[in-house]
Protein backbone atom coordinates (compact mmCIF):
# COMPACT_ATOMS: atom_id res chain seq x y z
CA UNK A 1 0.00 0.00 0.00
CA UNK A 2 3.18 2.41 0.56
CA UNK A 3 3.82 1.51 -3.25
CA UNK A 4 0.21 2.42 -4.09
CA UNK A 5 0.13 6.13 -1.86
CA UNK A 6 3.29 6.54 -3.40
CA UNK A 7 2.12 6.07 -7.22
CA UNK A 8 -0.75 7.92 -6.90
CA UNK A 9 0.29 10.76 -4.63
CA UNK A 10 0.87 13.24 -7.48
CA UNK A 11 -0.72 16.53 -8.39
CA UNK A 12 -1.07 15.38 -11.85
CA UNK A 13 -3.13 12.13 -11.02
CA UNK A 14 -7.29 12.78 -9.84
CA UNK A 15 -8.10 9.25 -9.59
CA UNK A 16 -7.22 6.69 -7.78
CA UNK A 17 -8.07 3.16 -9.59
CA UNK A 18 -8.23 -0.54 -8.03
CA UNK A 19 -9.17 -4.05 -10.10
CA UNK A 20 -10.00 -7.03 -8.49
CA UNK A 21 -10.19 -10.78 -9.04
CA UNK A 22 -11.15 -13.13 -6.72
CA UNK A 23 -11.13 -16.12 -8.78
CA UNK A 24 -7.08 -15.20 -10.29
CA UNK A 25 -6.12 -14.32 -6.91
CA UNK A 26 -7.21 -17.77 -5.33
CA UNK A 27 -9.61 -16.29 -2.91
CA UNK A 28 -11.96 -18.52 -4.43
CA UNK A 29 -12.27 -22.53 -5.33
CA UNK A 30 -10.74 -23.33 -8.36
CA UNK A 31 -13.34 -25.21 -9.16
CA UNK A 32 -16.05 -23.94 -7.38
CA UNK A 33 -15.67 -20.70 -6.66
CA UNK A 34 -19.24 -19.79 -5.71
CA UNK A 35 -18.21 -22.08 -2.50
CA UNK A 36 -15.59 -19.98 -1.48
CA UNK A 37 -17.95 -16.51 -1.78
CA UNK A 38 -17.74 -15.86 2.00
CA UNK A 39 -13.58 -15.46 1.69
CA UNK A 40 -14.03 -13.53 -1.61
CA UNK A 41 -16.36 -10.96 0.23
CA UNK A 42 -14.40 -10.35 2.83
CA UNK A 43 -11.40 -9.96 1.17
CA UNK A 44 -13.03 -8.03 -1.07
CA UNK A 45 -14.14 -5.63 1.68
CA UNK A 46 -10.31 -5.56 3.13
CA UNK A 47 -8.80 -5.22 -0.15
CA UNK A 48 -11.39 -2.02 -0.79
CA UNK A 49 -10.94 -0.60 2.90
CA UNK A 50 -7.22 -0.66 2.07
CA UNK A 51 -7.62 1.65 -1.04
CA UNK A 52 -10.11 3.96 0.44
CA UNK A 53 -7.61 5.10 3.12
CA UNK A 54 -5.32 5.92 1.08
CA UNK A 55 -8.05 7.60 -1.38
CA UNK A 56 -9.03 9.78 1.93
CA UNK A 57 -5.13 10.43 2.93
CA UNK A 58 -4.91 11.97 -0.45
CA UNK A 59 -8.40 13.41 -0.88
CA UNK A 60 -8.75 11.95 -4.02
CA UNK A 61 -11.78 9.79 -5.63
CA UNK A 62 -11.48 6.29 -6.24
CA UNK A 63 -13.09 4.06 -8.78
CA UNK A 64 -13.14 -0.01 -8.67
CA UNK A 65 -11.77 0.12 -12.65
CA UNK A 66 -12.84 -3.51 -13.41
CA UNK A 67 -13.73 -6.65 -11.12
CA UNK A 68 -15.19 -10.12 -12.58
CA UNK A 69 -16.27 -13.60 -10.86
CA UNK A 70 -16.81 -16.12 -12.96
CA UNK A 71 -19.76 -18.50 -13.15
CA UNK A 72 -20.65 -21.35 -10.86
CA UNK A 73 -18.34 -24.33 -11.09
CA UNK A 74 -16.41 -22.70 -12.79
CA UNK A 75 -18.24 -22.94 -16.59
CA UNK A 76 -18.43 -20.82 -19.38
CA UNK A 77 -21.69 -21.65 -21.15
CA UNK A 78 -23.95 -18.85 -21.46
CA UNK A 79 -26.87 -21.46 -19.39
CA UNK A 80 -24.40 -21.91 -16.24
CA UNK A 81 -25.70 -20.41 -13.06
CA UNK A 82 -24.33 -17.17 -11.83
CA UNK A 83 -25.53 -17.30 -8.38
CA UNK A 84 -21.67 -16.84 -6.97
CA UNK A 85 -21.70 -13.55 -9.39
CA UNK A 86 -24.26 -12.32 -8.74
CA UNK A 87 -23.81 -12.26 -4.79
CA UNK A 88 -20.21 -11.34 -5.01
CA UNK A 89 -21.63 -8.19 -7.35
CA UNK A 90 -23.98 -7.33 -4.90
CA UNK A 91 -21.31 -7.11 -2.24
CA UNK A 92 -19.31 -4.97 -4.27
CA UNK A 93 -22.16 -2.33 -5.26
CA UNK A 94 -23.35 -2.24 -1.61
CA UNK A 95 -19.83 -1.09 -0.58
CA UNK A 96 -20.02 1.63 -3.59
CA UNK A 97 -23.29 2.69 -2.51
CA UNK A 98 -22.88 2.91 1.07
CA UNK A 99 -19.77 5.13 0.03
CA UNK A 100 -22.01 7.46 -2.17
CA UNK A 101 -24.80 7.59 0.32
CA UNK A 102 -22.00 8.76 2.69
CA UNK A 103 -20.25 11.44 0.73
CA UNK A 104 -17.23 8.84 0.67
CA UNK A 105 -14.17 8.11 -1.80
CA UNK A 106 -15.29 4.97 -3.09
CA UNK A 107 -16.51 6.56 -6.34
CA UNK A 108 -17.17 4.63 -9.21
CA UNK A 109 -17.23 1.01 -10.30
CA UNK A 110 -17.24 -1.03 -13.44
CA UNK A 111 -17.66 -4.56 -13.85
CA UNK A 112 -15.92 -6.37 -16.45
CA UNK A 113 -17.28 -7.59 -19.00
CA UNK A 114 -20.16 -6.94 -21.00
CA UNK A 115 -20.78 -9.27 -23.49
CA UNK A 116 -24.53 -8.47 -24.23
CA UNK A 117 -25.94 -10.51 -26.75
CA UNK A 118 -22.60 -11.93 -28.48
CA UNK A 119 -22.56 -15.44 -28.29
CA UNK A 120 -19.21 -17.43 -27.42
CA UNK A 121 -18.40 -19.73 -30.81
CA UNK A 122 -15.39 -21.38 -28.98
CA UNK A 123 -14.26 -21.78 -25.36
CA UNK A 124 -11.24 -19.79 -26.69
CA UNK A 125 -11.46 -16.71 -29.14
CA UNK A 126 -10.61 -17.23 -32.68
CA UNK A 127 -10.42 -15.24 -35.21
CA UNK A 128 -14.11 -14.47 -36.39
CA UNK A 129 -15.83 -14.79 -33.42
CA UNK A 130 -18.14 -12.63 -31.49
CA UNK A 131 -16.38 -10.18 -28.69
CA UNK A 132 -18.43 -11.22 -25.67
CA UNK A 133 -16.10 -9.05 -23.22
CA UNK A 134 -13.37 -11.20 -22.25
CA UNK A 135 -9.82 -11.29 -23.65
CA UNK A 136 -8.97 -13.53 -26.50
CA UNK A 137 -6.75 -15.13 -23.91
CA UNK A 138 -9.03 -16.33 -21.12
CA UNK A 139 -12.29 -18.69 -22.05
CA UNK A 140 -15.13 -16.78 -23.83
CA UNK A 141 -17.58 -16.97 -20.88
CA UNK A 142 -15.29 -16.62 -17.80
CA UNK A 143 -16.10 -13.30 -16.91
CA UNK A 144 -18.97 -11.27 -19.35
CA UNK A 145 -22.17 -10.72 -18.35
CA UNK A 146 -24.64 -11.44 -21.39
CA UNK A 147 -27.77 -9.80 -22.11
CA UNK A 148 -29.81 -13.42 -20.64
CA UNK A 149 -27.78 -13.27 -17.59
CA UNK A 150 -31.18 -11.83 -16.24
CA UNK A 151 -30.44 -12.32 -12.62
CA UNK A 152 -26.70 -10.73 -12.96
CA UNK A 153 -28.68 -8.17 -15.30
CA UNK A 154 -31.26 -7.81 -12.67
CA UNK A 155 -28.30 -6.79 -9.65
CA UNK A 156 -26.42 -4.24 -12.18
CA UNK A 157 -29.84 -2.64 -12.92
CA UNK A 158 -30.33 -1.67 -8.95
CA UNK A 159 -26.95 -1.01 -8.09
CA UNK A 160 -26.93 1.37 -10.68
CA UNK A 161 -30.32 2.97 -9.34
CA UNK A 162 -29.11 2.92 -5.71
CA UNK A 163 -26.21 4.42 -6.89
CA UNK A 164 -27.97 7.11 -8.86
CA UNK A 165 -30.80 7.76 -6.29
CA UNK A 166 -27.66 8.01 -3.11
CA UNK A 167 -25.50 10.88 -5.57
CA UNK A 168 -28.91 12.86 -6.07
CA UNK A 169 -29.14 13.50 -2.08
Amino acid sequence: MDLYRTLHDCPDIDYLTMHIWPYNWSWVDGEHPQNGIDNAEAQTLKYIADHVAVAQALDKPLVLEEFGFPRDDFRFSMSSPTTGRDRYYRTVFDEVVRSASEGGKFAGVNFWGWGGYGVPAHENWQKGDAYTGDPAQEAQGLNSVFATDKSTVSVIRSAASAISEALSK
